[in-house]
């Protein structure tokens, strides 16, 4: 089955099928999972994820530190996420009782 989902190209609706995560609203985000720093737009009511993924970047890269080209007055320094080891995600799922 491996090797079969490693082959299969898919869209992004295609992909939450296959995983069983979600891929519409706030947490979507499959690097952030539930960390994320989505929000919603003012008055379109959408969830946006733009300018969320600076955090991937290096500390003292100049993007992270820009205020004028991504949201107003806003300097991000969270680092991202950590990346789950196989214990803990599998814990995750077992809380779920998959």
């Amino acid at each position: 089955m491996k090797a079969v989902l490693m082959w299969t190209i898919s869209d992004f609706p295609a992909y939450g099928m296959l995983s069983g995560w979600t891929t519409h609203g706030r947490l979507s985000c499959l690097y952030c999972l539930g960390r994320t720093y989505a929000f919603q737009l003012k008055y379109g009511r959408r969830t946006s994820w733009f300018d969320c993924h600076r955090r991937f970047l290096p500390i003292r890269d100049a993007y992270r530190r820009n205020k004028t080209l991504f949201r107003p007055n806003t300097i991000f320094r969270a680092l991202p996420p950590v990346y789950l080891t196989g214990e803990q995600l599998e814990a995750q799922i077992d809380h779920y009782g998959a």
